[in-house]
Formats: C-alpha cells, structure tokens, sequence
C-alpha cells in the first residue's frame, strides 16, 4: 500500500472559522482533528488536544481556528515508502504527515496510527510467508 491509501478523511475549515463550530463539525464526524485550508492552500492542523488548551469562555474574542492550529506539520512527497514514513514519524516523535504531489499540492494528512497498522500488516504477511515456507519442506529438505 502506498500513503496516499493511508490518508484520513479529516473534514476541513477555513482559518477564520470560529472553534466552537470547529468542535462540532470533529465531533459531528467523529474525527480527532481537522486540517485548515486557504484557497487550496494547507495551512496546518487542529487537534482535539489544540482545542483543548483553549481558554475558557471568559475570553473577550472568540479565538479562531488559525490561532490554535498546529503549523509544524512535516510534510512529505506522496512517493514516499510507508516504510520510510513509519523511521520519520518514530525518529522525529510525529503524529501527523501532511501529504504533497509533485506540484507540492496538498494531499491530505497521514496519521501515525494508519502508518503503524499497515506496517503491522505488511510484517504479519511476511512472518506468514515465511511460516508457510518452512512448513512446507518436509523431513529431508
């Protein structure tokens, strides 16, 4: 599988959208994050845990979803092998990849999880392989 099939389906807001409508439309979709994006343009991320460290409803203005988004997303070409994404995400402590084609256009973010299951996937594969094979040469070679 290669990681444009791992992208999440995250639902997306302008940078101007107010964050209560930003908590309903997550939770509304049952998704933990959401990405923000300008004219085609990804922007950055907001996570439950953004929206979390938000200050209480005392606050005079109303903060917007560009004031808690994460910007620091890496972000990496669709032709990258799982693989290879799994070593970055684990060496650099990721939980999100942001996705870009050759025109460095947005894709859509990959998640640690997606990555880590296909990963799981592929290694239980092999260790079936190899299981099969070793099952199959008899006493005697």
């Amino acid at each position: 599988m290669e990681l444009p099939e791992l992208v999440a389906p995250l639902p997306s807001v302008p940078p101007g959208e107010d964050l209560p409508a930003v908590s309903r439309l997550m939770h509304e979709r049952q998704m933990k994050a959401a990405t923000v994006i300008h004219e085609g343009k990804f922007l950055g991320l907001i996570t439950e845990a953004s929206l979390a460290q938000v200050p209480g409803s005392g606050s005079a203005q109303i903060p917007c979803a560009q004031d808690v988004m994460i910007t620091d997303i890496e972000r990496v070409p669709v032709s990258m092998p799982v693989l290879a994404a799994a070593q970055l995400m684990r060496t650099r402590r990721l939980a999100y990849l942001a996705l870009l084609d050759d025109e460095d256009q947005f894709v859509g973010i990959v998640t640690l999880r997606r990555v880590l299951f296909e990963v799981m996937d592929e290694l239980g594969l092999k260790v079936d392989n190899l299981e099969r094979e070793l099952m199959a040469d008899g006493p005697g070679g």
